[in-house]
């Protein structure tokens, strides 16, 4: 079958009766195969169309994995319902037979200007506290098993960086002695949670009530 030549009809009909409704923008010539975002190469084709335009390039480069890899997409909704069983099993088969296999970040390293840039930018991120809360539900009940804890517990004890951070944390016998009379007599006033009404005084009161009151996010306790 020349399906070249069925994917030349589709876009001259599509240029000769222009679509009415919703619409989709379309590479006549995929830019993964050198076409560019000029209006030569740019068509308005409806969802069926664009759909079919785009299995019809698969089947016309059928080694080609970008164009795999879009089709495949397409066969996916927002929320992953598939649109066509058997032109998904198809599409995926055909994609994941010759997938190159990512390596991620194995044997890579960031440079120090690139560490540098990205502890800067997570500094200014800001969590609102709905997502505070989202994070914290997402994490409530999740046990980890005591395999996994004492793998992590030895990769830390064993991180450069978790090193020389308990070095610092070392305090000298006359800094201690000067911390210990800063705050000898020292007496914190009382506080009531508006959360749980709890009584109480400390720093502990703003770490475990309040905004962060375990009623709050589990009011049968």
């Amino acid at each position: 079958m020349n399906y070249q030549r069925i994917y030349d009809a589709l876009i001259e009909s599509a240029r000769s009766h222009p679509v009415v409704g919703p619409k989709e923008r379309h590479h006549v010539l995929p830019r993964c195969l050198g076409g560019g975002n000029g209006k030569d190469n740019l068509i308005d084709l409806s969802a069926r169309q664009h759909y079919v335009a785009h299995q019809l390039l698969v089947k016309i480069y059928p080694d080609h994995h970008g164009l795999k890899y879009a089709a495949y997409m397409m066969t996916i909704g927002p929320k992953g319902k598939r649109s066509s069983n058997r032109l998904y099993g198809w599409l995926k088969e055909s994609y994941l037979k010759n997938r190159p296999q990512s390596r991620g970040m194995t044997g890579m390293k960031h440079s120090e200007e690139t560490k540098e840039k990205m502890k800067k930018a997570r500094a200014k991120q800001i969590f609102s506290e709905e997502t505070k809360l989202k994070i914290s539900q997402s994490k409530t009940g999740a046990k980890m098993s005591l395999e996994t804890r004492k793998s992590m517990t030895e990769k830390r004890r064993n991180h450069p960086t978790w090193l020389a951070s308990q070095q610092n944390k070392t305090l000298s016998e006359a800094a201690k002695e000067a911390i210990g009379l800063a705050n000898r007599g020292r007496r914190f006033p009382d506080q009531v949670c508006t959360v749980c009404g709890k009584t109480g005084a400390g720093p502990n009161m703003k770490r475990y009530h309040f905004d962060n009151c375990k009623s709050q996010r589990w009011p049968h306790l």
